[in-house]
């Protein structure tokens, strides 16, 4: 009997989506595996070669050593439970202790308190998390509400018959991937002698579940097409075993909020240890919450990325390791499903890369001030309804800047520069503010993050005075106004509701966008001139001669599209001297000082 190789390659089909569960399943029994095999490292890696997904252990072991290992066990429900094996998941005892855990935080919202703030080791706090299932519920739900509850049955009969040649099963297996391209015919014929020899039950094909291929659906998929049948395709039972087994390790799936659609999301390893993999992954599901559609996407990536810096503080914050969130994880394979009623169907397949503007964490520093930004981020997306349309633009532009690498920045800019109109409409119509803007800081870390990746760096451009002073007039002039009527009643100085829109819209022309400019400047500096001579008082400091200045000079290092944008962007964002919680209040400010001299509070 031959022993399990170093290494296992699994070819990436035309769906890395099935490739990558298929590479978790290897894992997974191995895994499993090596709580029963004397091996001092039992470490298993998980890479991504470009052409296919490596397997590898330190130390390899010879396969009659091993033990039986069920990797999949059956799921009981109502409809189906004769003929099943004992240690079968009670699906229905999973679902009333679902619903009883639901019923409880229920009722601590009637009473207008959460969890956290149950006394800890108390006993209702103590059954309330008791009550609260593991992550292996989730995708008992998934295989069953999604129809695929028969092939899964199927496949774990038939894994768990294969038992009395379990190591000749496993050399199948090794013989199907240890080598690159995989020799999955030869495995299929290999399992049909072996089931010859050991009178083994079960079928060797069984239908290619939706679920785990979600690029193989009904259909006339015949290779010779003489004639038009419409049927379900066909796939090796050992391969559908390992993507069933794949998504216990790395899956997440939900239903869309408000609608019965579904997405799934399969993480895509890029090079991670698998006992790393297992201590973020499920941290990370608990974080993952049911969203609309395109939030979903964004909110997987974020929280995905949030989950690993925290994990990284707590075990690495010491170590001389310097990772980001996508050197481990490359992003997500997603399938959404359309719901028809009766059943469901792919509506399109796609990938989503985690945030590549995210820097290596090469101190605790990094790390929390990343966190800080994600977490700024999460705020901002999750106030957005995806059921508007404008809102919806907004988010979709969101998703391509934090899922594509690009140096200018070009889906974040259409982001703020709506998000900043979105804004406005928001606090003229609401009565008190309930909207997020984004923090200066934030947009500044954003910038140095992706500086690396320019031949002209950002970062002197939005810390230039001249910038700061003319961005802060704009803030001035439209976002805090209109956050001063909405909570307090203030109309002490004019909204300029158009004034981001006239801005973008002669961003490309030099000239007619310092014209704006300059229009600006005059009508702001006379309505303060206006309001000293009224209240003999002056909020706001004027924008001087040598702020415009500069503001050319920076036209003419970069241009004035780049800019504009940047203008727009932080002309929207919240100032780091002010509260992040209530509406700045006006500031007091002496023109006759220098410039640069802090403003006093009222």
């Amino acid at each position: 009997m031959s022993t399990w190789p170093i290494t296992l390659s699994v070819d990436k089909q035309q769906s890395t989506y099935s490739s990558a569960l298929i590479t978790w399943g290897i894992a997974r029994l191995l895994a499993d595996l090596f709580e029963y095999i004397p091996v001092n490292d039992k470490r298993i890696t998980i890479c991504d070669i470009g052409s296919c997904f490596h397997i590898r252990i330190s130390t390899g072991f010879t396969l009659s050593d091993v033990p039986f290992i069920p990797l999949l066990r059956q799921i009981r429900t109502q409809k189906q439970s004769a003929g099943l094996q004992e240690d079968a998941y009670d699906y229905e005892r999973y679902r009333m202790q679902e619903q009883r855990h639901f019923d409880a935080l229920a009722s601590l919202k009637k009473e207008g308190i959460t969890l956290a703030q149950l006394p800890q080791g108390s006993e209702r706090r103590q059954n309330i998390e008791e009550s609260q299932l593991g992550t292996e519920w989730p995708i008992l739900k998934m295989i069953n509400q999604m129809g695929a509850l028969n092939v899964y049955n199927e496949v774990a009969a038939t894994w768990r018959g294969g038992q009395i040649a379990f190591a000749d099963v496993l050399q199948i297996l090794v013989d199907a991937f240890a080598t690159s391209p995989n020799r999955l015919s030869e495995a299929e014929e290999a399992w049909k002698s072996l089931q010859r020899l050991h009178a083994l039950s079960g079928n060797s094909k069984v239908t290619a579940s939706q679920v785990v291929n979600p690029d193989q659906g009904k259909g006339a998929n015949r290779p010779k097409a003489d004639s038009l049948t419409i049927r379900n395709m066909d796939s090796f039972w050992l391969l559908e075993a390992l993507k069933f087994a794949g998504c216990f390790e790395a899956v997440v799936h939900h239903t869309i909020k408000g609608r019965k659609d579904r997405k799934t999301y399969v993480a895509l390893p890029r090079k991670l240890v698998l006992a790393n993999h297992r201590n973020v992954f499920p941290a990370f599901q608990q974080q993952f919450w049911t969203a609309t559609a395109v939030k979903l996407d964004i909110l997987a990536t974020l929280r995905y990325s949030a989950t690993f810096i925290a994990k990284w503080e707590e075990v690495h914050s010491g170590v001389s390791l310097h990772p980001r969130p996508d050197n481990y994880i490359a992003g997500f394979a997603t399938a959404f499903y359309k719901d028809l009623g009766n059943a469901v169907a792919v509506l399109n397949t796609s990938h989503i890369s985690l945030p590549a503007w995210a820097p290596p964490l090469n101190d605790v520093a990094t790390a929390q001030a990343l966190r800080q930004i994600l977490r700024e981020c999460i705020t901002i997306v999750s106030q957005l309804d995806e059921r508007r349309g404008e809102e919806e633009a907004l988010l979709r532009a969101f998703r391509e800047f934090i899922t594509r690498r690009d140096p200018q920045m070009e889906a974040f800019f259409d982001f703020t520069g709506g998000y900043a109109t979105y804004l406005m409409q928001q606090m003229s119509r609401q009565s008190r503010v309930t909207c997020t803007p984004f923090s200066t800081t934030t947009l500044e870390d954003f910038i140095m993050t992706t500086d690396i990746q320019r031949q002209q760096p950002w970062l002197p451009l939005v810390q230039n005075p001249g910038f700061q002073n003319i961005a802060d007039a704009l803030w001035r002039s439209t976002i805090q106004p209109q956050r001063l009527k909405a909570s307090k009643g203030e109309r002490t100085y004019e909204i300029r509701y158009g004034l981001v829109n006239e801005l973008k819209q002669h961003a490309r022309y030099p000239a007619k966008f310092l014209d704006t400019l300059s229009d600006f400047v005059q009508s702001y500096n006379q309505e303060n001139v206006r309001i000293y001579e009224r209240e003999h008082k002056q909020y706001r400091k004027d924008i001087t001669r040598e702020d415009l200045n500069q503001l050319i000079t920076l036209i003419d290092a970069y241009n004035a599209e780049t800019v504009c944008r940047l203008l727009i962007a932080f002309g929207s964002s919240r100032s780091t001297r002010e509260s992040q919680d209530t509406a700045p209040d006006m500031q007091i400010v002496n023109n006759e000082t220098d410039d640069d001299i802090e403003a006093e509070e009222m």
